[in-house]
Formats: structure tokens, sequence, C-alpha cells
């Protein structure tokens, strides 16, 4: 190998690998730094909004529990479950129902006994069925209040209504558990609560998902009767459910591990529930694309000036080098003295 081969090279490398290095190492910093951004400003969001449905719950707690509290209801229920007779029930009906107006988007009141048995309902169609079994009833079972929510049959149902929000409760009297009031709200009240735009000039979107251990159960604001994920999916067709951390922040990936949404995650206080903030990834970095461009541009200049330099200055060198190498050898063969 020729001595100008060997100092290009040497000056190749020397320059070439540091401003590769340098371009990584920038553009991975600018990349994350703006993801991190974009992620910080989807929480902010998303916690604002997970706030705001826990107020709403603990909101409408209070209102139930102030309907428990009423005390000719707990006196007609402990008569009626004393002595059963038809007249106390009606009596009851007319309480709950009265309450139930108090409250615009309370849609229905019913009150069980603690087999699970429902004896009383503004929905009279209720009278007789049995509670399916829930974290808000046992909630309830146990003298605490808890929540859930009751997806109703699409056919016969205008689209607003498919979800409601039930709370369960428990009624006391003299001290002892009597029975458990149920209450069906309205989703309306819900929705009014969950902004689907989560900033960036409209761009973000927002999701109230149900969860389980991790997994996204099912979109429930908004509802999408035909896909109840999360809305986003992959190219099979398939919806995506799970939630990978990446990169120490919150990145929607697909099947093929590419990256699709920037996402935030708040959970709701004392729920199975959790509000999701997404931003297509594209459009959250698009703030730095131009730099990232220029930065790719300038790197590109910099590897050709190094390597246009290199040759160069190779050049140079290599002569006063090649003379010395020259005479040393001359020297050594005794053809100079």
């Amino acid at each position: 190998m020729s001595i100008r081969l060997k100092i290009l090279l040497a000056l190749v490398v020397t320059g070439v690998v540091p401003a590769l290095s340098f371009w990584w190492f920038a553009e991975t910093v600018v990349y994350k730094s703006r993801v991190a951004e974009v992620h910080d400003k989807l929480q902010v969001f998303a916690d604002l909004q997970a706030q705001r449905m826990t107020e709403s719950f603990q909101h409408d707690s209070e209102k139930v529990a102030l309907i428990a509290s009423r005390t000719q209801m707990r006196k007609s229920l402990a008569s009626y479950l004393h002595e059963p007779q038809t007249n106390k029930i009606d009596r009851i009906e007319t309480i709950i129902r009265d309450a139930r107006d108090s409250v615009p988007y309370f849609k229905t009141i019913s009150l069980a006994t603690m087999d699970r048995k429902i004896i009383a309902s503004t929905h009279t169609g209720s009278r007789g069925t049995s509670l399916n079994a829930s974290n808000a009833l046992r909630a309830a079972l146990t003298g605490s209040y808890g929540f859930t929510y009751q997806i109703t049959p699409e056919h016969g149902e205008s689209p607003d209504e498919l979800i409601h929000q039930v709370l369960c409760g428990p009624v006391i009297h003299q001290g002892k558990q009597i029975g458990i009031i149920i209450v069906k709200t309205s989703i309306k009240e819900t929705i009014n609560r969950i902004d689907e735009e989560a900033g960036f000039g409209g761009q973000g979107r927002t999701r109230l998902v149900r969860t389980d251990k991790g997994q996204i159960m099912q979109c429930l604001v908004p509802l999408r009767p035909k896909d109840k994920a999360i809305g986003l999916l992959q190219k099979s067709g398939k919806p995506l459910t799970k939630l990978p951390r990446q990169n120490g922040q919150h990145v929607l990936t697909d099947a093929d591990d590419r990256q699709l949404h920037v996402v935030a995650i708040a959970p709701v206080e004392h729920t199975n529930l959790a509000v999701i903030t997404d931003i297509n990834k594209e459009v959250a970095l698009e703030p730095i694309d131009n730099l990232v461009t220029f930065g790719r541009a300038v790197g590109i200049l910099s590897i050709i000036s190094i390597f246009v330099v290199s040759v160069f200055f190779a050049r140079a060198l290599s002569r006063p080098l090649r003379r010395v190498a020259q005479t040393a050898k001359r020297i050594s063969t005794g053809d100079l003295d």
C-alpha cells in the first residue's frame, strides 16, 4: 500500500468517523427531545381528562350516597323486607322516581336486596331481575361505592346512548346494610368531559378505554360497535391492543415494529378505565423535519469536505515523506554516502 493511500485512509477514518458519530448523536438527541416534548404535552391532556373523569365519578357517587340516605326510602325498604307488601314497592318507586327527576342525567335508579334481586326500579321492566356480577356490585355488597360501564344493544338505541355509567352503593338502615342502590347515568355527561382533540391544532386524539392488566380491552369514548379497540389498526387490519414502552416514552407500534403514534396514558382513579391521548408520529415530528434535514445536509457536506481535504493533505504530505523514504533506502543500500 502506497504512502499516499495510507495517509488518505488515516485522515478519512479520523475525520469521517467523528463526523458520522456527531451526525447520529445530534439527530438522535433532537428526535428524542422532540418525542419527549410531545409526550409531555399529551400527558398533560391525558392527566387533565382523567382528573375530570375522576371528579365526575366522585360527584355522581356523592349524589347516589345522598339518594341512598333518604330516610323515608330506607324505612319503606326495611318495612318491605320485613313484611313484603306491594304498596311498599309503589312508595319506594315513587321516591326513587322523584330522586331521578332531580338529577337530569340519572336515567335509571333501582333498588336490590342483598341477594342481588331488583325489587324496585324507575324502569319497571327491571323489577324481578337479578344484577350481573361486577366490581361495582362487589363494592356495594361490602358497604362502599363502585362504578362500571354498561354497553347496551345497538338496535333500538341512539348512537350516543350505547354506553352508560353504572354506579352501585349500599342502603343502610339502623346501622345495617339492607340493600343496594343502582344508578345508571347518561353517557352524554361523560362525553362532555372527554375532549377528543388533544391539542396540536386538532391533530391529537383522546380516547377513554377499558383496560385489564395493561391490555386495552375496549374503547368506550368514542364508541365504535364494530371496532371497540383503540381505533388504530395494524396493516393486517387487526386492532392494536398493547402500549409498549420505547425509548422511555409511550410509542405505539404496529406488527412490523414501526413507530406510528406517540401516546400518553393516564388511569382514572379507582376504575379499570384510562384516558389515552395520541398523535401521529409524522405530525408530531413535523416541526423538526427541517432541522433534521439541515443536519443531514451538513453531515453529508462535512463528510465530502473531509474526503476532499484528506485527498489534498495526503497528496501534499506524501511527497516529502516519499523523498525521506527514498533517501533512507539509498543510505541503507550504500548508494548515498
